[in-house]
């Protein structure tokens, strides 16, 4: 589920990623004597992994949510339609 500090924390995240893209350019030619490690196959394949599985848990939970909130649109449309039955019932008119 969505929570209130999530835009916050991705662009947190994104300023950090521009950031050091920023930093791996101009870095070298800015600071004199730095290195900057290269990433491996592996890190980034580590990486990657991390994201599909969070996108997947994400998925995941979105679908609960929209499932969770059609079982609630079902529950209500049915005491609505009740209601109304209930409230022709009492003025006498036809039911549907």
């Amino acid at each position: 589920m969505r929570t209130l500090h999530e835009p916050q924390f991705h662009l947190l995240r994104a300023t950090l990623v521009v950031t050091s893209l920023l930093l791996e350019q101009e870095g070298p030619r800015l600071v004199r004597g730095l290195a900057l490690p290269e990433v491996g196959l592996l890190t980034f394949t580590l990486g990657m992994c991390w994201l599909a599985l969070f996108a997947g848990h994400r998925i995941k939970n979105l679908h609960l949510r929209i499932e969770a909130l059609e079982e609630r649109l079902r529950r209500t449309a049915a005491i609505a339609q009740e209601l109304e039955d209930d409230a022709r019932a009492r003025r006498g008119l036809p039911l549907r």
